[in-house]
């Protein structure tokens, strides 16, 4: 399986969340991730060291929508700049659902 393509940045000390929704290729049908959970997404630098991981949530397999999120705290992790930060998210089979390599910004204000 070839994985979708993640781009969206990370502002370092914000909470990080995100709701995905996998269609099978080429069509709107959603892919029945029934059997293939825990989903697993990982963060790591560029010399392939795990920073941390995300919470992934699936409320119903069938619908093939996760719910991803990191804590401010988890963000404070990234160091700033550009492709900084590569993230992939897998099932339980290693099939591969997303992979990129993030932007980390600055987030203002300052986190509480």
């Amino acid at each position: 399986m070839t994985p979708g393509e993640l781009t969206t940045p990370i502002y370092r000390g914000a909470k990080w969340a995100h709701t995905f929704t996998f269609l099978q290729s080429g069509t709107s049908t959603p892919v029945d991730l029934t059997g293939l959970t825990p989903l697993v997404m990982e963060f790591r630098d560029k010399t392939g060291s795990l920073i941390t991981s995300a919470t992934v949530t699936v409320a119903t397999p069938s619908s093939g929508v996760v719910a991803v999120s990191l804590t401010a705290v988890q963000t404070q992790l990234f160091r700033l700049g550009v492709g900084i930060v590569r993230a992939g998210i897998r099932d339980a089979l290693n099939n591969p659902y997303a992979e990129g390599t993030l932007d980390v910004k600055y987030f203002t204000p300052t986190p509480a």
